[in-house]
């Protein structure tokens, strides 16, 4: 894969479009399968289920912050200025356009304050590595700025980033057991999130639900390949998210389904978080 990366940077940088700022090149992606990664610091990853896709993203190529009342204007002027930029090589025709993760504050006027206070209320961006996987069909895209690097560091910026992708995939070495320093608020439950970190840590949960907010504190960070192994194990027609900002990790996915009905066969479910979240009728609409 580097040898074909390195021709087709030869062949942009021989005669590189003048207006082009940013690049990106799409292959197909054989070196192995596309399992539930370790997410790093900084990465994304997107499983759709039984729609047959998955993403990861890894670091950042491109990326535009936005607020205020018209943001979701910027976000399209943005795109519009973007794609009259963007320099995008398939060359084995895989018809694979990379697509751009756009995340969002449900109000243009969120401070983004206390655990939101280092995100931004709307963003929108280009993963630096996006690996992609549609019904068995898997695709690599490589993108970066045009202009700050020179072709030989691009290249070797891509191989690290390859590299990486490899030891994301792989099994997790299982580290010491977290165990729970301290809880806010002090409530008689100590014994209850420890025993859902356990089931977390060792992916043995079918799903852990607490019915009140807590913040804890653990003696070891987390690892939470394995509880993204059991949520797409026993939820295989939901989607699963993970994102990683400033240094923190959210995991979100929608709660169980309430019902699935095929011809006369219906199999209802358990629904988790059926009490109100907001704080007048208006806001729980809007959730």
């Amino acid at each position: 894969m580097i040898e074909q990366l390195a021709m087709e940077l030869d062949l942009f940088f021989s005669d590189p479009p003048a207006e082009a700022t940013l690049l990106s090149i799409t292959l197909p992606y054989h070196r192995r399968p596309f399992t539930t990664p370790v997410i790093p610091s900084e990465g994304i990853y997107w499983n759709g289920g039984t729609r047959g896709s998955r993403l990861l993203g890894l670091g950042t190529a491109w990326r535009a912050t936005l607020q205020g009342a018209d943001r979701f204007q910027q976000a399209e002027q943005q795109l519009e200025q973007l794609h009259s930029h963007w320099s995008q090589i398939d060359p084995d025709e895989c018809g694979h356009a990379p697509p751009l993760y756009f995340q969002y504050a449900f109000s243009e006027d969120d401070p983004m304050e206390a655990e939101w206070s280092e995100f931004p209320n709307t963003l929108l961006s280009l993963p630096r590595l996006l690996l992609s996987s549609r019904q068995g069909h898997q695709f690599i895209t490589l993108s970066h700025p045009i202009g700050d690097t020179d072709q030989q560091q691009l290249l070797e910026l891509w191989e690290n980033d390859l590299d990486m992708l490899e030891s994301l995939m792989g099994p997790q070495q299982l580290t010491e057991r977290p165990t729970l320093l301290r809880t806010a608020p002090e409530r008689n439950s100590s014994s209850l999130i420890q025993h859902g970190i356990d089931a977390i840590q060792q992916g043995t949960f079918e799903k852990v639900v607490l019915g009140e907010a807590q913040h804890f504190s653990l003696s070891h960070p987390l690892r939470l390949q394995s509880a993204l192994q059991q949520l797409e194990h026993y939820n295989r027609n939901g989607i699963q998210l993970l994102f990683t900002e400033a240094g923190k990790q959210l995991i979100a996915a929608p709660p169980e389904q309430l019902l699935s009905k095929h011809e006369n066969h219906i199999k209802a479910d358990a629904l988790a978080g059926t009490l109100p979240r907001g704080e007048s009728d208006d806001e729980e609409l809007q959730l």
